[in-house]
């Protein structure tokens, strides 16, 4: 999901790009991306800048499912939150923010990442 959720963020991605944004060693990107084009939810092509590096892109399929995905997420964090009032909501993003500031934030990258923009 990593995968297909970092060449979606950018709008395609080049192999090389991949590995850096996930962490990972550009052989882990190759069989991943392997699967996944096997899959049919990427596709490899030429990338327009450079012809010797390879682009990826999500297929329409890959694309729709995302889509699927982002509409159910967004509907659970809803039902999730619903019991709480608007103040109550900003009220715990404030909170949650101060806490991120704190000693967790020397957690990033090993607990989480940043949100898709």
């Amino acid at each position: 999901m990593g995968v297909l959720f970092s060449v979606r963020e950018a709008g395609g991605l080049r192999m090389g790009d991949l590995a850096s944004r996930l962490g990972v060693a550009p052989r882990t990107v190759t069989d991943l991306v392997d699967v996944l084009e096997r899959d049919g939810l990427l596709i490899r092509r030429p990338d327009p800048a450079d012809r010797r590096a390879t682009r990826l892109e999500l297929t329409p399929v890959a694309a729709a499912g995302l889509d699927r995905l982002r509409s159910l997420r967004r509907s659970f964090v809803e039902e999730i939150f619903s019991p709480l009032k608007p103040a109550e909501r900003r009220q715990l993003v404030e909170l949650l923010e101060k806490i991120s500031r704190g000693p967790i934030r020397q957690f990033k990258g090993v607990l989480w990442s940043d949100p898709p923009k």
